[in-house]
């Protein structure tokens, strides 16, 4: 109650928000559509991908971290103290870091709907997920030392990481990006992230970027790529890209750090997400492999909540309902973020109660 109380009076918007979310839950995808007919839309979608379904292998990348890794907590605490101030607001957030079993439901997620699939790498810092036995022999785990040079390490900034993922030995040239809070949550073909002529999807959100307030880590490091692109093409992108998986190319990683060496290798020793950063993985490629006709908009029908904010049970509600009408969207992200704001205690249960539910695990 002195909670609620507190948020009424410090931050009333969000207090307003919260409270007419229970009574009126949100109706809008991350795209900005509304809930309905998610299935006819990508029936369409479906007929305009299919005709061009790739013949070439494509891998997928994930980034995971625990903080219930004792000697991980230990590194990552004892550099905290020494970036302390030096960092972008929620860049040390203990939400950051937290495992919710995430990347169990989401590797569960892509057998059953993206069984195409070659090889998954999950790059960690000397941690070992569980991993389902329904992927496990095609399920590859990576270390930090193996992609990432010594001397930037530890790091626990997820945009140095990103940024050395294109050298994962092995990794085929098209790959999918993954954070361990991305779910797919229906079938969905290799052409919808690449087609055979080697142009990939980008999937462009409804949010805008504001280049005068630079409030979040995202804002930061995507004003800091349009400076680049725009000092060098004299272009600038003006939307983020949905919160979901990222058709990338390896080649276009390449090319990003032949022409920028200097300002990508400057971020590289940022051991949490500072000023200086470049998303590379969720924006910088991207919109990169766009300017160079490589990709091209397509839509996903996204999902996107935080699983401590008031309004999680609604999309859990929506999703398990949209299961038995067959309007399931592409892909939903169950994020984790701002357990100050949102110290909701059991998120963890509720969020693997219903990720049993949903993927039949009970």
């Amino acid at each position: 109650m002195l909670r609620k109380l507190k948020k009424a009076i410090t931050k009333p918007h969000i207090y307003l928000r919260d409270s007419l979310l229970n009574k009126y839950p949100l109706h809008l995808t991350q795209g900005g559509g509304i809930f309905l007919g998610e299935n006819h839309i990508i029936d369409i979608c479906n007929c305009i991908e299919s005709p061009f379904s790739p013949d070439f292998d494509i891998d997928i990348v994930y980034t995971w971290v625990t903080s219930k890794d004792d000697k991980w907590r230990k590194k990552r605490d004892l550099c905290s103290v020494e970036w302390s101030g030096r960092t972008v607001p929620f860049a040390m957030e203990e939400s950051r870091f937290d495992d919710h079993s995430e990347i169990y439901y989401s590797l569960i997620s892509v057998s059953k709907f993206m069984p195409w699939v070659r090889n998954i790498y999950i790059v960690t810092d000397g941690q070992l997920p569980v991993i389902p036995t329904t992927i496990r022999d095609k399920t590859f785990i990576i270390d930090h030392k193996q992609i990432i040079p010594e001397k930037f390490l530890p790091t626990f900034n997820s945009h140095v990481i990103e940024a050395c993922l294109h050298k994962i030995n092995g990794l085929s040239e098209h790959f999918i990006y993954f954070n361990d809070d991305f779910f797919v949550s229906r079938e969905v073909s290799a052409s919808h992230f690449f087609q055979s002529n080697d142009i990939a999807s980008i999937f462009i959100g409804n949010k805008w970027i504001d280049r005068g307030n630079n409030t979040t880590a995202t804002s930061v490091a995507c004003n800091n790529c349009n400076r680049l692109f725009l000092e060098r093409f004299g272009q600038t992108f003006s939307q983020y890209l949905i919160h979901t998986y990222v058709p990338l190319r390896k080649s276009y990683y390449l090319l990003a750090y032949k022409l920028w060496e200097d300002e990508i290798f400057s971020f590289l020793s940022n051991k949490f997400r500072a000023e200086t950063d470049l998303n590379m993985a969720t924006f910088f490629v991207p919109y990169l492999q766009f300017l160079f006709s490589a990709a091209s908009p397509m839509i996903d029908i996204s999902y996107y909540f935080n699983i401590r904010s008031p309004a999680a049970s609604f999309f859990y509600n929506r999703l398990l309902d949209a299961k038995t009408t067959n309007n399931r969207p592409h892909s939903f992200c169950a994020n984790d973020f701002s357990s100050n704001e949102f110290p909701k205690i059991n998120c963890h249960d509720e969020f693997n109660e219903f990720a049993k539910r949903f993927y039949g695990c009970l």
